[in-house]
């Protein structure tokens, strides 16, 4: 079976005023803390994990490849948002 998300899945932290949201980027891995760096806000501190997301769970999730989510409670909630060409470093 192909691998439905060939950039990955990273889960990123994002920290702010001692609040920490949990986020998923099915991003590649150099653009998944500014994909969501650009859903949180430039004061939020954001730190890509080493916290592992299998491709079941994200398609359980409903996520498509680009796609940046905000987890809570192991479902995805809020904000999202996809990144699109040139809207992060390569």
């Amino acid at each position: 079976m192909a691998n439905e998300f060939p950039q990955g899945l990273y889960v990123v932290l994002a920290t702010k005023d001692g609040v920490t949201e949990q986020w998923v980027a099915a991003t590649r891995a150099k653009e998944a803390r500014v994909a969501v760096q650009l859903q949180t806000g430039r004061e939020w501190q954001v730190v890509v994990t080493d916290i592992p997301m299998t491709v079941t769970e994200a398609k359980r999730l409903g996520l498509r490849p680009g796609d940046v989510r905000r987890l809570e409670e192991g479902r995805l909630v809020g904000g999202h948002g996809q990144v699109r060409k040139g809207s992060a470093p390569d």
